[in-house]
């Protein structure tokens, strides 16, 4: 710490003001909720099941009119006759459908893979009424059975493609130019490869999340005390609310720890500090290193004082276990955290100022 300027905090202020002020002006708005769903779309290294319904859902949104545009641009090739470019009117209106279908996913309530399935689903059926219609134009759009498969595979978890699997036979069966036993070993085949692409591209997409998934935890964890971040840290701020209650903890003296004994033993305080706090507070309490010997406390849904206690709490079991003592600045939170975080900084220097091994605690700032 400088004593008198919150570097720290200034910092994370001054990287966060346009961004907090962007969230601010957009809330409850159509426009931040599409710039959100688009931003979910585009995060591959989001593994979480909300974004990968939003990037189906996006995926759906964009297949299908495609699909619908090389329908209506190639269908002239395989000689419709009236009642083929009849269906076609009635597949472009199952596409709208569709698309609301999909776009449904994104609502929580509704949210799940099963909306997903309309995708392909209307692709199989696009294919079986055009093979009803014309013959001809069954044989060539086969290829979109693939196409709705690997959509299976990539937006859907394993074991999906057997639920969509009737429907592709019933949509299979009118493109065979008759039934019988070669008709049969040809059904047979195509079973075979649409299953095994849909379970591959399943698989392949399961163990990519997965490592996204410990990617995304790793990057998140400070690799000494065990703790969340500074990144992870920032992600949590955002969330912050009035009626959490914030700390600014710092080791005292630990300058001279280091000095005197050796970064080795100021790295195992460290490391036992953040395994400390990891057994002793609730589990829906969050603490991270904010960098150096500092960290930051957060306990949701909690009033300064009854923070204040949890505080004490720790620094008593805390000296049982070593004679590392610390400070701390403690605060209500404000409705911007920025604020909230600048002036839990000033507490703490009040805490060192007034001698150390101590709390000083503001209540939130009335608004």
């Amino acid at each position: 710490m400088i004593h008198g300027v919150p570097v720290r905090a200034r910092e994370l202020v001054e990287r966060s003001v346009r961004r907090e002020a962007g969230h601010e002006a957009g809330r409850g708005s159509a426009r931040a909720w599409a710039s959100s769903v688009t931003r979910r779309a585009t995060t591959f290294g989001d593994p979480s099941p909300a974004a990968a319904r939003t990037r189906g859902t996006v995926a759906g949104l964009v297949l299908v009119p495609a699909v619908l545009v090389v329908l209506l641009v190639t269908l002239p090739f395989v000689q419709p006759d009236a009642g083929t470019w009849a269906t076609l009117g009635v597949i472009a209106a199952a596409a709208v459908l569709v698309c609301t279908l999909v776009t449904s996913s994104l609502v929580p309530a509704r949210a799940g893979v099963r909306h997903l399935l309309a995708v392909p689903f209307w692709l199989f059926a696009a294919v079986g009424f055009l093979a009803r219609s014309a013959p001809q134009a069954g044989v060539a759009y086969v290829p979109l059975f693939v196409l709705g498969f690997a959509y299976i595979g990539v937006f859907t978890p394993r074991r999906t493609a057997w639920a969509a699997l009737p429907a592709a036979w019933l949509a299979y069966l009118p493109t065979l130019p008759s039934f019988g036993s070669a008709a049969a070993v040809r059904v047979l085949l195509v079973t075979l490869a649409w299953m095994t692409l849909a379970e591959l591209l399943a698989g392949l997409m399961a163990k990519q999340v997965q490592a996204q998934g410990l990617l995304r935890e790793l990057s998140h964890a400070d690799a000494l005390t065990g703790l969340p971040n500074r990144r992870a840290l920032d992600e949590r701020l955002t969330r912050l609310g009035v009626g959490d209650a914030l700390a600014i903890v710092d080791f005292d003296d630990f300058k001279l720890l280091n000095d005197t004994c050796g970064h080795a033993a100021g790295d195992t305080q460290l490391a036992e500090f953040g395994l400390f706090l990891r057994v002793h507070l609730r589990a829906g309490d969050f603490a991270a290193r904010y960098g150096g010997e500092e960290f930051v406390l957060v306990w949701p849904d909690t009033q300064p004082a009854e923070a204040e206690a949890a505080l004490g709490r720790l620094r008593s079991r805390w000296t049982l276990l070593s004679d590392q003592t610390f400070s701390a600045g403690l605060v209500g939170a404000d409705h911007r955290w920025s604020d909230t975080l600048l002036r839990a900084d000033a507490q703490l220097y009040r805490a060192k100022d007034a001698g150390k091994n101590r709390t000083a605690r503001a209540d939130p700032v009335a608004s």
